[in-house]
């Protein structure tokens, strides 16, 4: 059985991996400079903070018409409101109860965006959002986006750099902090990120995205090209992207960009769609850098650093994700070598994971500010959760696995193989969003004859902790201590143009409405 779960509209896809900085495009064409963390060219906190400004005053991104009707477009894209409960307080967070979110680096608004869309539609009343941008130009376009959805008021917005977030915010104000992307246009991240982790809350959380080194090969060697050609910095903006573009022409079929043809094929999609806030963004950026596992570990350590100075306190390093790509285990399989890899630290694994599969674009990961309000502890084998879907049809997996276990999940050009357990398929099919694992069971242990998954309660669990892990592995499978609206889905289909047959099942999620 083969499934990449990705859509069938090409067109949907590349408009989608644009505007979210994820997904088929750009998961491989975000911008990375250089190895190992360091930055080049080198810049001091307001000289760097004023040219990344600069750059995203004049070129937006994701560039959006403001007016455009696509503000509405409802899709669960990580981190989104199920995925970061599962990974932050382990599914037990109520957002009907006050919560308070940092949207940190909010650009032209589809993270900010998608949460508001996602605390509304659940009607939640006790929650404030608020959008923090570099660039004015940014703002004023999330801005007119949320009004277009009829949503003004519920948004703060606020200009400013994380250099000096701090003087803008009094420390522990958030529950939640949003941070794709942003951390590695800074002349010193360590110093950003300490400063957002002085924001939050004890018991909140933070989602972060950075550049990641090994699968960017080929960004790094044409950004090196044009910066030898201006570094003068005689050149205007346009000539600079005129400069660009034509060299994009001149690339040998040997250049890293081109060695892989469906990757060369996927850049020059992605610079048609997104036009020159695109190409700026990965080929002509003020400030940037990449990172490898190590290289984010030591970050954290230094913002920790900072932390127990001011605060006495730290951020823990929860989960990388998706964590299949951080696993060794899924790309060893030889036995000799799995038993080296058992005794290493999960710091290794992680770093050695990455070495093998050479093929991680951003490094998505949570980080908690310890506090006694929630736990991260995920209880996998509470049958009173709820196990909630996404972005797959558990109707059409359960028949896939009925005629076959063998499960392919594809990645970024790569291939991970699983096999799910005997059974599986009678568990997946009951997986709705809507049905608690007790439920499940019972359900299947009334049926004749009874499922192989179904006989009794310790052989459920263990078929369920096995479905759990591939699921989750691959960020398609979350927990919550509450089901999901499931009916919003067929709402949105009707209210919008692009929700048409090819988008996903369970493509957007949200709680059930709050009380009111």
């Amino acid at each position: 059985t083969q499934s990449t779960w990705g859509w069938h509209s090409m067109k949907y896809v590349f408009f989608l991996a644009l505007v979210l900085r994820v997904g088929i495009v750009s998961s491989e064409f975000e911008v990375s400079v250089s190895p190992s963390g360091e930055a080049s060219p080198h810049f001091d906190d307001d000289d760097g903070a004023a040219l990344v400004q600069e750059q995203y005053e004049r070129f937006p991104y994701p560039f959006r018409d403001a007016d455009e009707q696509d503000a509405s477009l409802p899709v669960s894209v990580s981190p989104h409101i199920v995925e970061i409960n599962h990974f932050l307080w382990g599914g037990k967070r109520d957002f009907c109860d006050p919560f308070r979110a940092l949207i940190a680096g909010g650009g032209t608004g589809e993270k900010t965006i998608q949460l508001l869309r996602q605390l509304t539609d659940m009607n939640a009343q006790n929650f404030s959002i608020v959008h923090f941008d570099i660039s004015r130009t940014s703002i004023s376009i999330a801005k007119r986006r949320v009004e277009a959805l009829g949503l003004s008021g519920l948004v703060e917005f606020v200009h400013g750099s994380l250099t000096d977030i701090l003087s803008h915010f009094r420390p522990s104000t958030f529950d939640f902090i949003d941070c794709l992307g942003v951390l590695h246009h800074l002349p010193q991240p360590a110093t950003g990120l300490s400063h957002l982790a002085q924001l939050l809350r004890p018991g909140g959380g933070m989602a972060v995205m950075l550049y990641g080194e090994l699968g960017r090969r080929g960004i790094y060697e044409m950004q090196q090209v044009l910066r030898t050609f201006t570094h003068a910095k005689t050149a205007s903006w346009q000539e600079r992207i005129h400069m660009t573009r034509v060299l994009l022409t001149q690339l040998p079929d040997t250049n890293w960009l081109k060695i892989v043809d469906s990757r060369w094929e996927d850049l020059n999609q992605f610079l048609n769609l997104a036009g020159d806030s695109g190409l700026v963004d990965i080929f002509l950026p003020a400030i940037d850098r990449a990172y490898r596992v190590p290289d984010i570990l030591e970050l954290i350590n230094e913002a920790n650093q900072q932390l127990i100075q001011l605060q006495d306190t730290r951020i823990e390093l929860l989960s990388f994700v998706p964590s299949v790509v951080y696993d060794p285990h899924r790309v060893i399989t030889d036995s000799t070598l799995s038993r080296t890899v058992d005794l290493l630290t999960w710091e290794q694994k992680a770093t050695v994971a990455e070495l093998l599969n050479g093929n991680i674009y951003h490094h998505y990961f949570y980080l908690l500010s310890p506090g006694e309000a929630f736990t991260a502890h995920l209880n996998v084998t509470d049958l009173n959760q709820y196990p909630i879907p996404v972005h797959f049809n558990q109707t059409e997996l359960a028949q896939k696995l009925t005629a076959s276990r063998n499960f392919l999940w594809r990645y970024r050009g790569g291939t991970f193989k699983f096999r799910f357990p005997l059974g599986s398929s009678d568990v997946v099919k009951f997986i709705d969003g809507q049905t608690s694992l007790a439920q499940i069971f019972e359900r299947l242990r009334g049926q004749l004859p009874s499922p192989r998954c179904g006989a009794d309660q310790p052989t459920f669990i263990s078929c369920w902790k096995e479905i759990f892990s591939i699921l989750n592995s691959i960020q398609r499978l979350f927990l919550s201590i509450k089901p999901i609206d499931s009916s919003i889905q067929d709402r949105m289909r009707l209210q919008s143009q692009y929700m048409h047959d090819s988008v996903p099942a369970n493509f957007y999620q949200t709680f059930e409405a709050c009380a009111t």
